[in-house]
């Protein structure tokens, strides 16, 4: 199994792993990774919706020895992907897991369906597993999988922790848009976006909201597209 170290996941392991993930993302994970270390916030990794483990694998490169990477989806139990938004498979997940994980990440599996999660089951996985400092929400596309996700993620998240949630403005997926806006005017969110580029928002807590815009503007200031927008009430850097 490779050492620790996402530039040659990137380079050799990502294309070998079947899904959806830009390749020019591997900065903006590096970003989050410099903000999140020099401060030296800790907590474990999660992702809702794993497919094969493409962007699962990415994050285990980003944690750190003694952290884990925590897979929740409903794997081979397709008869709950309401969507169809990517057939899941443990063995794969597992073998590619193996494959391209660093040798010193622990994988954790949970099947389930989040939608059909008991409060039971979602304290025991924050118990058992969290909190997490990277959580990316990639599970069921629709208004209520992604706004259920974003709540369960918020929820679970480690201090100084960031959220990715996928497919957000993406024209195939306008219900994880909604569900952000209904996440915005429904409750009292503890997340703010910070950073948009390739259909992920990225939020984290207001408390370091400030903390994480100040190393992406630093980090992508200088790029064609980069723009700080207005979103929800806060700063959010756009740049690809």
């Amino acid at each position: 199994m490779p050492a620790r170290d996402i530039n040659t996941y990137w380079r050799d392991g990502m294309r070998q792993v079947e899904g959806w993930l830009a390749v020019e993302l591997l900065d903006h994970l590096k970003c989050i990774a410099r903000a999140q270390d020099d401060v030296k916030f800790v907590g474990n990794v999660a992702e809702i919706g794993v497919y094969r483990g493409k962007l699962l694998i990415a994050l285990a490169h980003l944690a750190r020895g003694s952290e884990r990477c925590v897979a929740i989806d409903v794997f081979d139990d397709q008869a709950k992907n309401l969507d169809g938004s990517g057939a899941g498979s443990l063995a794969l997940v597992c073998e590619n897991f193996k494959r391209f994980a660093p040798d010193d990440c622990e994988l954790v599996t949970v099947q389930v369906d989040t939608l059909a999660m008991t409060i039971d089951q979602r304290v025991a996985v924050s118990m058992n597993h969290g909190p997490f400092r990277l959580f990316s929400v990639d599970g069921g596309h629709t208004v209520q999988h992604a706004l259920n996700d974003l709540l369960m993620a918020q929820d679970m998240l480690a201090d100084g922790g960031v959220v990715l949630l996928d497919d957000f403005y993406h024209r195939h997926w306008p219900g994880v848009t909604e569900a952000v806006g209904l996440f915005y005017s429904r409750y009292v969110p503890r997340i703010a976006p910070f950073l948009h580029a390739h259909n992920k928002l990225f939020f984290t807590s207001y408390t370091f909201h400030s903390h994480f815009l100040r190393y992406a503007v630093e980090i992508f200031k200088t790029r064609p597209q980069f723009k700080v927008v207005r979103m929800y009430g806060s700063d959010v850097v756009t740049a690809t």
